[in-house]
């Protein structure tokens, strides 16, 4: 136990630090946010004095448990009755989108000729919530690092983007207050970003943004459950096993339903998961070799850029219609 211990330290040990380091200095660049700023930091470290040898099993162990239990407990941030306060008619809206999304991400894939898994993983951070949905996506497909890295580090610039963007798309428009919160949360894919770029346009904006924001992430179960029925058809020689954490998620959601339960738990627990996702951001970052990433970023950012324009203008399209 001792022997094990000692093996997997240095890599949970470095990888705490990059979070720390992280979380630091997103206090003072909180439209990047510290998760992005622990995958730079991530692989900076592991493309320049980070021993291998010496990290890898603890950077396994994080990428493998600790990333795991940051979707689980993320699951107790989530509210079912979102869903409720938004209406059907958002709430199908949403399902259009989250969906159409990630088809066009396949359907880009094959345009730009990038991996079904870089597809996947781009489809799934644009279509329901960023880092967090590319962190659960990139286990169940045996994505690399350098296509998980590329997906996290194009889908939050691209968010920053949209953070400025597009209040300034549903001024000139001259969208309603639903219309608008409904453009915000159903395409920017930080929560943060959400939050900052509905509040430019009034509190009602922001609050109703975030509604939606948080209705789309309940999409993230059956999207899991999708592309995990996608991996074992495709792979007839070895049948994937179950991921059982998509299972634990939804035990979180239910629990975070139960009423008796005090909401400091709920939030404290999803707390936790943010945190945790920022200590497994670092871990990946630092497995990213920069000489493998090179080779996939100039049609994977092309790939990330074309979704990104083509996502807005269907949800611009859809709200102009339905809302």
């Amino acid at each position: 136990m001792r022997k094990q211990f000692v093996a997997l330290a240095p890599g949970i040990g470095i990888s705490i630090l990059i979070a720390l380091i992280a979380k630091f200095s997103g206090q003072y660049v909180p439209m990047v946010g510290a998760t992005l700023l622990a995958l730079l930091l991530g692989a900076i470290a592991g493309n320049t004095f980070m021993n291998d040898s010496t990290c890898a099993p603890g950077l396994k162990f994080i990428e493998k448990y600790v990333l795991e239990a940051s979707i689980v407990l993320s699951g107790f941030g989530l509210q079912a009755v979102h869903l409720k306060t938004m209406g059907n008619s958002i709430l199908w809206l949403l399902v259009i989108m989250v969906f159409t999304t990630f088809a066009l991400s396949w359907i880009l894939g094959k345009v730009f000729t990038s991996s079904n898994r870089f597809s996947y993983l781009l489809g799934a951070g644009s279509a329901i919530c960023g880092s967090s949905a590319i962190a659960a996506t990139a286990p169940i497909i045996e994505a690399s690092e350098e296509e998980t890295g590329l997906a996290l580090g194009l889908v939050n610039a691209l968010g920053l983007l949209g953070l400025v963007g597009l209040p300034l798309l549903a001024h000139t428009l001259d969208f309603s207050t639903l219309q608008s919160a409904t453009l915000i949360g159903g395409t920017l894919q930080s929560l943060g970003h959400v939050v900052a770029s509905g509040h430019t346009l009034g509190e009602d904006v922001g609050h109703w943004a975030v509604i939606v924001k948080m209705g789309r992430i309940l999409f993230m179960v059956p999207l899991l459950l999708i592309l995990f029925f996608l991996k074992r058809s495709s792979d007839v020689k070895r049948k994937a096993k179950f991921p059982m954490f998509i299972a634990w998620f939804v035990a979180a959601i239910l629990i975070s339903q139960v009423q008796s339960i005090p909401t400091v738990i709920n939030e404290t627990m999803s707390t936790l998961g943010k945190w945790l996702l920022i200590v497994a951001m670092g871990a990946i970052g630092a497995k990213i070799r920069l000489t493998q990433l090179v080779k996939i970023s100039k049609k994977g950012i092309l790939h990330g850029i074309t979704l990104f324009f083509l996502q807005i203008l269907i949800a611009v399209l859809l709200i102009a219609l339905f809302v």
